[in-house]
């Protein structure tokens, strides 16, 4: 990923509206859906600059993948957990190949290639009943150039992304869209910004404080109600599944 994008997320990324909220959501999903004690053992793949170690820690023994060796000098500066070197594709090739309870993707598997491949890899690295959990950007018509700025492969539908997880090998036991409320701005603003021709990537820069305050409440409402209401659209989804 280009430095100056990793910086100005690790600069944002404990103030931002989108990060706080996010982080918020993943967490009460996280507590709502997956059996978890403090003992288990958790594992985040691509941790980037570890803006969610210290939410994640809370729950369990953790341990981080981060292949950027730049990111992963922020995230490792953070003094959460242990923040090897390594990605998912192929796992062999991690300094960390122990078996997990708990695996943790956020935004990450956009990035891949062969995103089957990595989902059964997801597998052989889960404890029997272990858990996934996952969040993905949706919708291939809000593809801007903040994907390709981020090195994105797609962006998914609720179908397309339950159908890597849709055989015996696995239980989905939640999913749904997020970022609703906003959605219609959001989506106005990948609208203008792709038939202008822009090419720069806005989505990282700190808004003025007024504005963040205003996006982060409206966008936090969603932590409150979810997981017992799941929203039919939004620009991004999440997943929580378990290994049979």
């Amino acid at each position: 990923m280009d430095k100056h994008l990793v910086s100005a997320i690790a600069q944002c990324e404990d103030n931002h509206w989108f990060f706080i909220a996010r982080r918020k959501i993943i967490k009460k999903i996280i507590a709502s859906t997956v059996n978890i004690d403090k003992n288990a053992k958790m594992l985040e793949i691509g941790c980037g600059t570890g803006g969610n170690l210290k939410m994640l820690s809370s729950f369990a023994s953790l341990n981080a993948l981060e292949f950027d060796d730049f990111a992963r000098e922020y995230a490792v500066k953070r003094n959460v957990c242990p923040v090897l070197k390594g990605k998912l594709l192929p796992y062999k090739d991690s300094e960390c190949v122990e078996k997990f309870d708990v695996i943790c993707m956020f935004d990450v598997l956009e990035h891949i290639d062969d995103d089957d491949s990595a989902v059964n890899d997801l597998r052989s690295m889960l404890s029997p009943g272990g858990f996934l959990i996952a969040t993905v950007p949706s919708y291939q018509f809000l593809w801007s150039y903040h994907d390709i700025a981020n090195n994105h492969k797609r962006r998914y539908t609720k179908k397309s992304l339950t159908s890597l997880f849709s055989n015996d090998k696995w239980e989905i036991k939640f999913t749904s869209y997020f970022n609703f409320f906003l959605f219609p701005a959001f989506f106005l603003v990948r609208f203008i910004g792709n038939i202008s021709g822009k090419k720069q990537s806005d989505d990282t820069k700190m808004p003025p404080q007024l504005l963040n305050r205003a996006l982060l409440s409206v966008f936090s409402i969603e932590a409150s109600i979810m997981p017992k209401i799941t929203f039919p659209f939004g620009s991004s989804l999440i997943l929580t599944a378990k290994k049979k």
